[in-house]
């Protein structure tokens, strides 16, 4: 019963985080497409307001992917814990 409650808690664990990743995902996505000028070119204020959006856009990006392609494997472990501990 113990693997069921750990399997479980992996599950709910990943989706909370692939879901708060998509969301800080989507806010850089919107963010790009509002600094976007009608010629396509990206504009901002000032360097440093640059700056921050590449580090956000980056930290977004790898988090997302990091979560997505490896974190599958946590995944997949999470729901062979909560099958081997409901079936035995």
């Amino acid at each position: 019963m113990m693997h069921a409650v750990v399997g479980l808690l992996i599950i709910v664990g990943y989706i909370w985080a692939v879901r708060t990743l998509y969301r800080k995902y989507d806010l850089v996505r919107k963010k790009k497409f509002e600094s976007t000028n009608s010629a396509g070119v990206l504009e901002f204020a000032t360097y440093e307001d640059s700056k921050k959006f590449e580090r956000e856009e980056t930290f977004a990006n790898l988090g997302f992917f990091i979560t997505i392609f490896p974190g599958c494997f946590l995944f997949l472990l999470g729901i062979a814990l909560f099958f081997a501990g409901i079936s035995g």
